[in-house]
């Protein structure tokens, strides 16, 4: 009896239940499948890559001016009230 129970509890859901989908395996067939979504959205086209570099450069210059003026203006000890 005791065996039976600690065997489904511990070796079936936790060994390979648990760690198993979140361990080594779950995590690479998560990179898998994402991995293969995105090799989905490749066209080959070289217009495709200049315009997603362009809008990357353009999004990241971006946000590093926006965090320029909002250092400027930000007083960081509303930061330590919420902690």
């Amino acid at each position: 009896m005791f065996f039976t129970i600690s065997y489904t509890i511990t070796y079936k859901t936790i060994d390979r239940g648990i760690i198993e989908i979140f361990g080594p395996m779950g995590l690479s067939s998560i990179i898998e499948k994402k991995a293969f979504a995105i090799s989905k959205l490749q066209s080959g086209y070289l217009y495709h890559y200049t315009f997603l570099m362009l809008l990357g450069l353009t999004i990241l210059l971006g946000m590093r001016q926006f965090w320029l003026l909002v250092y400027s203006n930000f007083d960081f000890k509303v930061l330590y009230l919420l902690f």
